[in-house]
Order: C-alpha cells, then sequence, then structure tokens
C-alpha cells in the first residue's frame, strides 16, 4: 500500500507507518518519485519472496548504495568488489557514473534505485561538509518510508570514528576490526 496524502505531518506519517503502508509519500507528488518507489517496492517484494534462479543466486540481485566520502573511495571500491564477487550489485559513483553522465542526477536515482544504503563513516566523511551528507540526509528521509524493521541503512565504519547523532539510533558495523565483520554486513543484507 501506497498512501498518496496531503497530509504531511510527522504523527500522520507514523500512524501510516504503523498501519503497514509501504510507503507514504505527500503532496504535490513527482510522479517520477512515485513510479520509482513502486518500482523499488516491487522489486523489494521479489526479492525478499525468494524468487530464485539457482539454490545460492537470487532472480535479480539486491541493490546497495556505497555512500562515502571521496578520501575513503580506495577502501570502499575493495567492498564494491567483494560484493560484485558475492553476488550483490553494488552502486559506487566512482565505478558506476559514466564519462558525461551528470553526477548528482545519477546519485539522486541510484539512492532511490537501491534496496540497501551502506553508509561508510571515518574521520574524513563525519567531518565533511558537502555531498556525501547530502546523500545521507536523503537516504535517511527514504527511509522514513521503509515498512518498520526493515533494514534500510547500515553505518559502517572504515575506522574508529564518532557516529553522526542521525545515524546513532541505528546498530553500525566496524568494519575494521575483523574479517568476520564482512560476513556480519552480509546478515544484514540478507535480511
Amino acid at each position: 500500500f501506497i498512501f498518496l496524502t496531503a497530509r504531511a505531518d510527522g504523527p500522520a506519517r507514523q500512524e501510516g507507518l504503523r498501519m503497514g503502508v509501504d510507503a507514504y509519500l505527500t503532496k504535490p507528488f513527482d510522479m517520477d518519485r512515485l513510479l520509482i518507489r513502486v518500482s523499488r517496492l516491487l522489486e523489494r517484494v521479489e526479492y525478499f519472496k525468494g524468487n530464485t534462479i539457482s539454490k545460492n543466486k537470487r532472480a535479480s540481485p539486491l541493490k546497495v548504495f556505497l555512500c562515502h566520502a571521496k578520501e575513503d573511495s580506495k577502501k570502499v571500491s575493495e567492498i564494491y568488489s567483494w560484493l560484485k564477487e558475492k553476488g550483490i550489485d553494488p552502486w559506487m559513483d566512482d565505478e558506476d557514473i559514466l564519462p558525461g553522465q551528470k553526477w548528482e542526477i545519477e546519485i539522486k536515482k541510484a539512492i532511490h534505485e537501491c534496496h540497501v544504503v551502506a553508509v561508510f563513516l571515518s574521520e574524513s566523511s563525519v567531518d565533511k561538509r558537502g555531498y556525501v551528507q547530502k546523500e545521507i540526509k536523503m537516504s535517511l528521509d527514504i527511509s522514513e518510508e521503509e515498512p518498520e524493521g526493515a533494514i534500510y541503512i547500515i553505518p559502517i565504519r572504515l575506522e574508529k570514528c564518532f557516529v553522526p547523532d542521525r545515524l546513532s539510533d541505528t546498530q553500525w558495523l566496524n568494519i575494521y576490526e575483523n574479517e568476520k565483520s564482512r560476513d556480519t554486513f552480509l546478515e544484514a543484507l540478507s535480511l
């Protein structure tokens, strides 16, 4: 169920989500955003129904947006490659934006089309102003439309750093501690 409503206040949104709606969009709404939202919801339903091609491979791979600061590109690129090996469809600006494409449009589109956003945190990203903060804000806004209990944003610390207040109520992962943390990441993606 998708609510298209003029009631934009927080309590109305929370009540709608408690009732079990899959998305809560306020009027006036953007038709492209509605269509993307419907598409994402249908993909998510298919993915979680376990629509499989073989025992270990899903019909459509899970789409994961990798949000990070430019300074962390090398570390995140390694995780991008590792996720690809695991059959997941990661999205990262350095890897997926082609020359000539408008990067801001492509990033917004990727965030709206993904199933999960992995927010990579480091001293560079948490103290930095700029587009990485905008990506986090966009992701948090979309997460409000997700069903209660759904994993949509996964904060991942690449190094010892503080977790910003707006992400601090979500369990984060310290991926720098050991190899087992990558398995924990995969486990979170499978929920």
